[in-house]
Protein backbone atom coordinates (compact mmCIF):
# COMPACT_ATOMS: atom_id res chain seq x y z
CA UNK A 1 0.00 0.00 0.00
CA UNK A 2 2.76 2.26 -0.29
CA UNK A 3 3.56 4.97 -2.89
CA UNK A 4 5.79 6.93 -5.00
CA UNK A 5 3.80 9.62 -5.94
CA UNK A 6 3.32 11.49 -2.65
CA UNK A 7 5.92 14.08 -1.52
CA UNK A 8 7.33 13.56 1.79
CA UNK A 9 5.72 9.82 2.15
CA UNK A 10 6.77 6.35 0.95
CA UNK A 11 8.89 5.80 -1.83
CA UNK A 12 9.04 9.57 -3.08
CA UNK A 13 12.32 10.01 -4.68
CA UNK A 14 14.10 12.85 -3.57
CA UNK A 15 17.37 13.61 -2.60
CA UNK A 16 18.42 12.54 0.83
CA UNK A 17 18.37 15.90 1.81
CA UNK A 18 15.22 17.41 0.87
CA UNK A 19 12.31 17.78 2.93
CA UNK A 20 10.26 16.01 0.47
CA UNK A 21 12.08 12.52 0.48
CA UNK A 22 10.28 9.67 1.23
CA UNK A 23 11.28 8.10 4.64
CA UNK A 24 10.96 4.34 3.18
CA UNK A 25 13.43 5.92 0.62
CA UNK A 26 15.89 7.36 2.93
CA UNK A 27 15.71 3.85 5.49
CA UNK A 28 16.26 1.73 1.88
CA UNK A 29 19.32 3.74 1.20
CA UNK A 30 20.58 3.87 4.59
CA UNK A 31 19.87 0.24 5.69
CA UNK A 32 21.89 -0.57 1.89
CA UNK A 33 24.58 1.14 2.58
CA UNK A 34 24.91 -0.28 6.69
CA UNK A 35 24.54 -3.06 5.40
CA UNK A 36 27.70 -2.98 2.89
CA UNK A 37 29.57 -1.65 4.73
CA UNK A 38 29.41 -4.18 7.63
CA UNK A 39 30.33 -6.43 4.82
CA UNK A 40 33.57 -4.06 4.13
CA UNK A 41 34.67 -4.21 8.04
CA UNK A 42 34.06 -7.47 7.70
CA UNK A 43 36.69 -8.37 4.99
CA UNK A 44 34.21 -9.81 2.86
CA UNK A 45 33.66 -8.66 -0.41
CA UNK A 46 30.50 -8.53 -2.48
CA UNK A 47 28.82 -7.51 -5.63
CA UNK A 48 25.33 -5.87 -6.01
CA UNK A 49 24.17 -7.38 -9.04
CA UNK A 50 21.03 -5.70 -9.03
CA UNK A 51 17.41 -4.47 -7.57
CA UNK A 52 14.11 -6.00 -7.95
CA UNK A 53 11.58 -3.07 -7.58
CA UNK A 54 7.89 -4.44 -7.60
CA UNK A 55 5.29 -1.71 -6.51
CA UNK A 56 2.48 0.05 -8.34
CA UNK A 57 -1.00 -0.61 -7.17
CA UNK A 58 -0.90 2.71 -5.05
CA UNK A 59 0.14 5.05 -7.72
CA UNK A 60 -2.49 3.73 -10.59
CA UNK A 61 -3.96 6.96 -10.48
CA UNK A 62 -0.73 8.28 -11.19
CA UNK A 63 -0.23 6.36 -14.18
CA UNK A 64 0.58 9.94 -16.64
CA UNK A 65 3.86 10.51 -13.53
CA UNK A 66 4.57 7.05 -13.34
CA UNK A 67 7.62 7.43 -15.56
CA UNK A 68 8.85 10.27 -13.94
CA UNK A 69 8.40 9.05 -10.57
CA UNK A 70 10.15 5.90 -11.05
CA UNK A 71 12.84 7.68 -13.15
CA UNK A 72 14.00 9.45 -10.53
CA UNK A 73 13.71 6.88 -8.26
CA UNK A 74 16.07 4.78 -10.25
CA UNK A 75 18.73 7.18 -10.55
CA UNK A 76 18.24 8.75 -6.66
CA UNK A 77 19.02 4.97 -5.85
CA UNK A 78 22.03 4.21 -8.00
CA UNK A 79 23.23 8.12 -6.82
CA UNK A 80 22.85 7.71 -3.84
CA UNK A 81 24.76 3.94 -3.54
CA UNK A 82 27.67 5.58 -6.04
CA UNK A 83 26.35 2.73 -8.49
CA UNK A 84 25.83 4.71 -11.39
CA UNK A 85 24.94 1.23 -13.52
CA UNK A 86 22.79 -0.68 -10.65
CA UNK A 87 20.41 -3.15 -12.57
CA UNK A 88 17.16 -2.38 -12.37
CA UNK A 89 14.41 -4.94 -12.48
CA UNK A 90 10.99 -3.95 -12.64
CA UNK A 91 7.77 -6.62 -11.69
CA UNK A 92 4.81 -6.09 -13.73
CA UNK A 93 1.79 -5.55 -11.90
CA UNK A 94 -1.01 -8.22 -12.31
CA UNK A 95 -3.05 -8.09 -15.25
CA UNK A 96 -6.00 -6.99 -13.45
CA UNK A 97 -4.60 -3.73 -12.91
CA UNK A 98 -4.61 -1.15 -15.85
CA UNK A 99 -3.24 -2.03 -19.17
CA UNK A 100 -1.69 1.57 -19.63
CA UNK A 101 -0.21 1.54 -16.36
CA UNK A 102 1.47 -1.72 -17.23
CA UNK A 103 2.56 -0.59 -20.44
CA UNK A 104 4.35 2.33 -18.47
CA UNK A 105 6.28 -0.35 -16.46
CA UNK A 106 6.91 -1.98 -19.28
CA UNK A 107 8.61 1.49 -21.01
CA UNK A 108 10.05 2.21 -18.31
CA UNK A 109 12.23 -1.38 -18.47
CA UNK A 110 12.68 -0.63 -22.19
CA UNK A 111 13.93 3.00 -21.96
CA UNK A 112 16.30 3.50 -18.66
CA UNK A 113 19.92 2.28 -18.96
CA UNK A 114 20.33 -1.62 -17.34
CA UNK A 115 16.88 -1.86 -16.47
CA UNK A 116 14.61 -5.30 -17.05
CA UNK A 117 11.19 -6.32 -16.94
CA UNK A 118 9.67 -9.13 -15.32
CA UNK A 119 6.21 -10.02 -17.07
CA UNK A 120 3.34 -11.07 -14.86
CA UNK A 121 1.39 -12.44 -18.56
CA UNK A 122 -0.94 -15.47 -17.36
CA UNK A 123 -0.59 -15.35 -13.71
CA UNK A 124 -3.18 -15.29 -11.26
CA UNK A 125 -4.49 -13.35 -8.09
CA UNK A 126 -6.39 -14.13 -4.70
CA UNK A 127 -8.24 -10.55 -4.79
CA UNK A 128 -6.97 -8.98 -8.01
CA UNK A 129 -3.96 -7.56 -6.76
CA UNK A 130 -2.08 -10.13 -4.44
CA UNK A 131 -0.77 -12.96 -6.83
CA UNK A 132 -1.96 -16.48 -5.73
CA UNK A 133 0.57 -19.21 -4.57
CA UNK A 134 1.30 -21.13 -8.04
CA UNK A 135 1.47 -18.00 -9.76
CA UNK A 136 3.82 -16.30 -6.99
CA UNK A 137 6.09 -19.16 -7.37
CA UNK A 138 6.20 -18.70 -11.17
CA UNK A 139 6.68 -14.78 -10.37
CA UNK A 140 9.53 -16.02 -8.21
CA UNK A 141 11.01 -18.49 -10.95
CA UNK A 142 10.69 -15.68 -13.54
CA UNK A 143 12.76 -12.77 -11.22
CA UNK A 144 15.32 -15.86 -10.51
CA UNK A 145 16.12 -16.20 -14.03
CA UNK A 146 16.41 -12.62 -14.51
CA UNK A 147 19.78 -12.89 -12.34
CA UNK A 148 20.82 -15.68 -13.39
CA UNK A 149 24.09 -15.13 -14.90
CA UNK A 150 23.27 -17.43 -18.52
CA UNK A 151 19.68 -15.81 -18.76
CA UNK A 152 21.08 -15.59 -22.25
CA UNK A 153 20.51 -19.32 -22.96
CA UNK A 154 17.22 -20.29 -23.39
CA UNK A 155 16.82 -23.11 -21.17
CA UNK A 156 13.15 -25.00 -22.13
CA UNK A 157 13.49 -27.55 -19.45
CA UNK A 158 11.99 -25.00 -17.40
CA UNK A 159 10.40 -22.72 -19.38
CA UNK A 160 9.35 -19.14 -18.35
CA UNK A 161 7.88 -18.18 -21.48
CA UNK A 162 4.49 -18.61 -21.72
CA UNK A 163 2.64 -19.44 -25.02
CA UNK A 164 1.78 -16.41 -27.22
CA UNK A 165 2.43 -13.40 -27.97
CA UNK A 166 6.72 -12.61 -27.01
CA UNK A 167 5.93 -9.21 -26.28
CA UNK A 168 7.00 -8.29 -22.76
CA UNK A 169 8.80 -11.70 -22.04
CA UNK A 170 12.32 -11.55 -20.51
CA UNK A 171 12.66 -8.04 -21.99
CA UNK A 172 11.67 -9.27 -25.46
CA UNK A 173 10.28 -6.16 -27.71
CA UNK A 174 8.50 -8.55 -30.42
CA UNK A 175 6.08 -7.73 -33.31
CA UNK A 176 2.70 -8.98 -32.59
CA UNK A 177 2.86 -11.70 -35.11
CA UNK A 178 6.07 -13.14 -33.16
CA UNK A 179 4.76 -15.81 -30.67
CA UNK A 180 5.83 -18.29 -28.44
CA UNK A 181 4.00 -21.40 -29.31
CA UNK A 182 4.40 -25.32 -27.55
CA UNK A 183 5.07 -28.20 -29.55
Amino acid sequence: GTALGNPGTDWYPAPLDSPNVGPLYVELIEATRSALAELTTAGDTYTVHGLFWHQGESDVSRTAEYYDLMTALIEGVRRDLGMPNLRFVIGELASTKAQTFRDVQWEIARTIPNADFISASDLTTTDGTHFDTPSMITYGERVGYAFRPDRNTLNFEQPIYTTGALDRQDEWSAASALEVVAT
